[in-house]
């Protein structure tokens, strides 16, 4: 089975980044399984679960991500990710919860 990728990108965040990065991707035959992406204050933080076709050996997506990620003034890293550890495990109860919490910065949270 094809092993998955974790992709890591941050840098300064400006118009163009995710589309330079899923252009590339989509070009690749690379799946986003998942993915989060925040800003913090103008730091764009990005972490995608990719899946590679199979014909895609690891030395040329590396090459294709960091040519993009350079031209887009990027860090990136990027681990391998067994295929059994990035299944879904459903809840118990087959729901699935969103929690989020808004407020000021102060110490303690």
């Amino acid at each position: 089975m094809t092993p998955f990728f974790l992709l890591t990108l941050s840098g300064r965040d400006r118009p163009g980044i995710v589309v330079a990065l899923t252009r590339s991707l989509f070009e690749a035959g690379c799946h986003i399984e998942d993915s989060t992406m925040t800003r913090l204050r103008n730091e764009l933080v990005m972490m995608l679960l990719l899946r590679p076709p199979s014909v895609l050996p690891l030395e040329a997506l590396q090459l294709l991500i960091g040519s993009m990620a350079n031209s887009m003034d990027l860090s990136w890293s990027m681990k391998t990710i067994d295929p059994s550890n990035a299944v879904v495990h459903p809840s118990p109860s087959g729901r699935h919860c969103v929690v989020s919490l808004q407020g000021a910065e102060q110490p303690g949270i």
